[in-house]
């Protein structure tokens, strides 16, 4: 009993170790097994993280050049545009200026001749003025004269109408004191003739008496009309100073936006020469991107622009 309760003792003994001799090389094996097949799948998921990372960096890059070709591809045309544009409308404006520069000269002609029409005027009024000042100065003293002479003609038509009825009345007494065969003396005929003579006289300076009022009241009206010519002149001389005072406001106007605008275009060529293609094939996005200028189509303002140079050829063609 006590050989079988050893034996059965060993017996266990040597199985359990025998199992756990199994056991720890099961354990060992399995676990030698999951390492490796943990540090294969390990080395799988590494491999893949990485060659993703580095799609993800190619592909990243690739659109990183693509966008950024495309975006200075779209700045070179927008800056080529832009200075075509400015570049058509500095020529417009060049064309502005040049017609209006004609048109100041025209005006300024027009403004030299009407100086010159206006000082002919006023040399002319002034001297009209001084001729018709003497003229009246002669004229009143051919009055004075005249009146002068009336009076004395009327004093001796009235002495020779005077001795005229004293003549009658003489020759009447006489004729009555005389017998009738004597005959009539021919003094009374001899003094009726000289009395129709100064009253001819007479009318003939009344008439003239008039002609020279009728012609100082012409002159007065010419020289009214003369005066109002010169005014209407003044007037028109005036208006031709103040609308060339304002082409040349426009003018300079015209000419600042000309240079400001080709100083502009100046500096876009300057830029668009800058920029290189291939230098920054590669390159980040930059930081503040390229700020592109507005075109500006406000035809509003290049209406505005054009009235002007309408009005002033409506001026120049009446």
């Amino acid at each position: 009993m006590r050989r079988e309760a050893a034996a059965v003792k060993i017996q266990k003994n040597v199985r359990r170790h025998k199992a756990r001799e199994s056991y720890l090389l099961l354990q060992a094996a399995t676990v030698t097994l999951q390492t490796g097949l943990r540090a294969m799948s390990a080395r799988k998921e590494f491999r893949f993280r990485k060659e993703t990372k580095a799609a993800v960096h190619i592909q990243a890059r690739w659109r990183c050049h693509r966008d950024y070709s495309h975006y200075k591809n779209m700045q070179r045309a927008v800056l080529t545009y832009q200075c075509a544009w400015r570049q058509r409308l500095a020529r417009r404006e060049l064309r502005n200026l040049k017609m209006a520069a004609r048109e100041t000269g025209a005006l300024k002609e027009a403004k030299d001749k009407l100086e010159k029409r206006v000082e002919e005027l006023t040399w002319r009024l002034g001297l009209e003025k001084r001729l018709r000042t003497d003229l009246e100065e002669a004229k009143a003293q051919e009055i004075a004269k005249l009146q002068e002479t009336l009076h004395d003609l009327q004093l001796q038509v009235e002495e020779a109408k005077t001795m005229a009825t004293k003549e009658r009345e003489a020759a009447r007494k006489a004729i009555e004191e005389a017998p009738p065969v004597i005959k009539e003396t021919p003094v009374l005929v001899e003094d009726t003739e000289k009395v129709n003579s100064l009253t001819a006289e007479v009318d003939q300076l009344k008439a003239l008496l008039q002609t020279e009022r009728q012609a100082t009241e012409t002159a007065k009206k010419e020289h009214a009309e003369a005066e109002r010519r010169n005014e209407e002149l003044m007037k028109k001389f005036e208006g031709a100073e103040k609308k060339i005072e304002q082409l040349q406001d426009t003018a300079q106007r015209l000419e600042e936006k000309a240079t400001n605008m080709e100083s502009e275009n100046k500096v876009l060529r300057q830029q668009a020469v800058a920029i290189s293609p291939t230098a920054k094939a590669l390159a980040a996005y930059p930081k503040s991107p390229f700020q592109v200028t507005p075109i500006s189509l406000n035809l509003k303002e290049l209406e505005a622009e054009e009235k002007p140079q309408k009005s002033l050829r409506k001026t120049k063609t009446c």
